[in-house]
């Protein structure tokens, strides 16, 4: 009789073992030791109580370099990498399968997985193949921001199963199995940039200002025209706050005219022969940019009409940027021409010219010429037509005539 309890003991024992092999590892997010009870009914009566003491285990990791994404371009999670960065995302991807992200909240200082496409900010697509995922920007509204990430995302890394001993409980009459299960985690704390960047706007840093349609060249006589704008798609991030133009560098002028107001005592009316004027420009950010965390700084660059400018000056700060001095312009002269005047003309440009009043009659269309410096009027007169040459041959041949008939009828006599 002894002989079959121990045998059933036994048997029970073992079948304790392996069933306690074959159970599934419960995810548990505690930091706390949690006990759990496991009642095991046996074949033929009776039962064994499993006692496991889960111990959670965490493991910190501190990420601190920024998230560069480029609108247009794939990012690469390599699932070979250990670095902290690499570790972080591949903990938001899955090889097997494309995840969708978002901002958890209005701070935009954390993300969240969803399952609603359209909301999504990144998409993620797993590659198993090739032991990577590809992270790319689906918002491109959200193109040219910069974001503060500070958020922890917890990862799960395995567990560990520890038997520690089995007892009877006299009380309840059955045998207890005793064990610690160890789970492991990884925690990832995100204290880094989520840079979606643009060909011109990197970091948040607006790199390069875009104006285009400035006039540059005027007349004498004309009146200064403002022209310049945002290139297109640029007018969410900046403003073309002023335009100047000054007589000689904007900073000594004394004559200046703005875009934004022409009652100044300052201020000429028209551009006048044998000076010269300066063009300078202000740009301003906008508060969409702001909300974005754009900014300028000392190595922002203006391209005006499609060209990288120099400048005699810059006044930068973080929500505007000013540049004086980016072009020189000396307005040229329309020629009225005087009559005896004798001008160098193209056969495109060349004035017809009224003789009863020396003013031009310009084509239709047509662009009248400069005026040509110091020129001094011919001092010889003209006749208008030629005599034609025949004639002078004609009064010859009779004068020579007339000579020799006075010279025969005196030799005659």
């Amino acid at each position: 009789m002894k002989k079959l309890k121990r045998t059933k003991s036994l048997l029970a024992i073992l079948l304790t073992l392996c069933i306690c092999a074959t159970l599934p590892i419960a995810t548990v997010f505690a930091e706390d030791e949690n006990n759990s009870v496991d009642v095991m009914a046996l074949p033929g009566g009776g039962s064994i109580t499993v006692e496991t003491t889960v111990r959670d285990n965490y493991t910190d990791s501190n990420v601190t370099d920024d998230i560069n994404l480029t609108i247009g371009e794939d990012y690469i999670i390599d699932f070979t990498k250990e670095d902290n960065l690499s570790l972080a995302l591949r903990s938001m991807a899955d090889l097997e399968k494309t995840k969708y992200y978002k901002f958890a909240n209005s701070d935009n200082n954390s993300l969240i997985e969803i399952e609603n496409i359209s909301e999504a900010l990144l998409k993620i697509v797993g590659n198993k193949a090739e032991n990577k995922a590809v992270m790319t920007l689906v918002d491109e509204e959200s193109a040219g921001s910069s974001y503060s990430l500070q958020f922890m995302r917890t990862q799960y890394t395995g567990s560990m199963l520890t038997y520690t001993g089995t007892f009877h409980d006299e009380q309840t009459g059955n045998d207890v199995i005793k064990e610690i299960r160890d789970d492991y985690y990884t925690r990832h704390h995100f204290n880094c940039k989520l840079n979606l960047n643009t060909p011109d706007i990197e970091s948040g840093i607006i790199k390069n200002i875009r104006i285009d349609n400035a006039t540059l060249s005027f007349k004498t006589g004309e009146t200064p025209t403002f022209t310049a704008k945002v290139s297109d798609g640029y007018g969410d991030f900046y403003t073309l706050f002023c335009q100047d133009w000054s007589v000689g560098p904007w900073a000594d002028s004394e004559q200046i005219i703005h875009a934004t107001e022409t009652t100044d005592e300052y201020v000429f009316k028209t551009f006048e022969e044998g000076k010269k004027y300066n063009y300078s420009v202000f740009i301003d950010l906008t508060s969409e940019a702001t909300k974005k965390n754009c900014k300028f700084d000392e190595n922002t660059k203006l391209i005006l009409n499609g060209k990288e400018v120099t400048y005699s000056s810059m006044e930068v700060a973080a929500d505007y940027a000013y540049f004086y001095d980016i072009a020189e312009m000396t307005p040229t002269s329309e020629m009225i021409p005087q009559p005896g005047q004798d001008i160098p003309q193209s056969r495109q440009d060349t004035p017809q010219v009224d003789k009863s009043d020396g003013k031009d009659v310009k084509n239709k269309d047509r662009k009248s010429v400069p005026i040509v410096k110091n020129q001094k009027i011919s001092s010889a007169v003209k006749t208008g037509d030629y005599a034609n040459p025949l004639l002078w041959v004609i009064i010859l041949l009779l004068a020579v005539t007339s000579a020799g008939t006075t010279v025969f009828y005196k030799r005659k006599n």
